[in-house]
């Protein structure tokens, strides 16, 4: 199956849908350059998402029994599945290694033709590459869908975790994949996009941090404007799929000198903006669609407000041209743009 898509229709509409939509709610004030949050830490000894993190498109290949790891999907399985993952390193040098896939995700694994993934390196090998063992494990969100709509699907939340880059260093970074699976029975293949997130241990030493395991925390307990950050984006992207109180969807950052918690929010499939077919409204707040938008934040203040907002404009630009870029969709949107 081919899974390059080629046009920038969907990507101007969802440029000029990003902001002119959120700009009509009038949630603003001043302008500000930055939001003065944590920076990332450089000249970090390279790990494994270093290794495979490239400027665009990643391509990889694993071998593993692809059939059986469908079959046992929906079951509730805990053992790992022997697999090899064959990448080009930084040298244009192919690269076999042996990895362990267990599955990840609840619900996804119900109804999806291919389960969400994670990919877990041995520590021998890794040091013996002269990679730091200690991020040794990342998740591969991938396609539901076989075919060209669970493709977009995987490209659009891609972008969505791009967009949440632009906008703070408090984010997992992420590298887009063209994967082939090699099913290592039968020699069938199977190819399509997926994303590598990066380690939320490894995302929180890049922001001098380590990640906290919380449950039941109020908004309180977390820095003011990170929080808010992170609302508004999610309220950018049609998001109700996240809540900060039952740790859904949120990793919890806590940054050396600070005494509040950072979330680092993922899983954007939910959102209007990726539009599944699969994803439903939450049920909580009575919203008859993914197109409807509710802010889930709590501003403390007028400043507070103006400060957030006033930086997701600082950074429209460079979303703007982000989305331009992306050239991969080739969704053209037939009903009114600005309703996903």
């Amino acid at each position: 199956m081919s899974i390059r898509i080629m046009s920038t229709t969907f990507s101007r509409y969802v440029a000029y849908c990003l902001f002119t939509v959120f700009l009509s709610s009038q949630l603003i004030a001043n302008n500000q350059d930055s939001l003065g949050l944590i920076k990332s830490v450089s000249n970090e000894p390279t790990t494994i998402f270093d290794l495979l993190k490239r400027q665009r498109i990643q391509k990889i290949t694993i071998r593993t029994d692809v059939a059986q790891i469908t079959a046992e999907s929906s079951k509730f399985v805990t053992d790992g599945f022997p697999a090899s993952l064959i990448y080009l390193d930084g040298e244009g040098n192919i690269v076999e290694t042996s990895i362990e896939l267990t599955l990840r995700g609840k619900s996804r694994r119900l109804y999806c033709d291919f389960p969400p993934l994670k990919i877990k390196f041995s520590k021998e090998q890794l040091s013996q590459r002269g990679i730091r063992p200690k991020h040794k494990s990342l998740k591969l969100v991938t396609h539901c869908d076989e075919g060209l709509v669970g493709s977009r699907n995987v490209l659009k939340e891609y972008l969505a975790y791009r967009i949440y880059n632009q906008i703070t260093d408090s984010s997992l970074e992420v590298q887009l994949l063209e994967v082939k699976y090699q099913d290592t029975q039968t020699g069938a293949e199977l190819n399509n996009y997926a994303i590598l997130l990066e380690d939320i241990d490894e995302s929180a030493e890049r922001i001098n941090g380590a990640e906290v395991e919380a449950f039941g925390k109020k908004w309180s307990g977390f820095e003011p404007v990170s929080a808010q950050t992170m609302a508004v984006f999610q309220y950018l992207i049609g998001n109700h799929d996240w809540d900060i109180r039952f740790n859904r969807n949120v990793k919890f950052v806590q940054q050396d000198g600070l005494d509040k918690l950072i979330p680092v929010p993922y899983d954007f499939d939910g959102s209007g903006f990726v539009s599944a077919a699969y994803a439903k409204p939450n049920p909580n707040f009575r919203l008859e669609s993914l197109k409807q938008r509710l802010f889930l934040g709590k501003f403390n203040n007028k400043k507070e407000r103006a400060t957030v907002i006033d930086h997701f404009l600082d950074k429209e630009k460079a979303i703007h041209q982000l989305i331009e870029d992306f050239d991969l969709l080739d969704e053209v949107r037939t009903h009114h743009p600005c309703k996903f």
